[in-house]
């Protein structure tokens, strides 16, 4: 049972949706009734065997790679950051 994420063009909102099978015809924004949402790609936390990848004090899980590290750690030296 998935959870997509959609965009509305006509009031610029993003709401997501429970979806079980495929969209009811009369699916609609839930702020301004548009009909012309869109799905878009979400964000997603992994999760490992203790819980979502991170620190655990408000991290979501997810990490910018790179040079200077990520915000999961402060040795910027972990798993995350590679």
């Amino acid at each position: 049972m998935p959870i997509l994420e959609f965009h509305c063009p006509s009031c610029d909102s993003r709401f997501e949706k429970l979806v079980l099978g495929s969209l009811p015809p009369d699916f609609a924004c839930p702020k301004c009734a548009g009909k012309e949402v869109r799905r878009v790609f979400s964000r997603f936390a992994a999760t490992g065997g203790g819980g979502a990848l991170g620190n655990g004090a408000g991290d979501s899980g997810t990490a910018s790679a790179g040079a200077s590290g990520c915000s999961a750690c402060s040795s910027r030296n972990c798993a995350s950051c590679h």
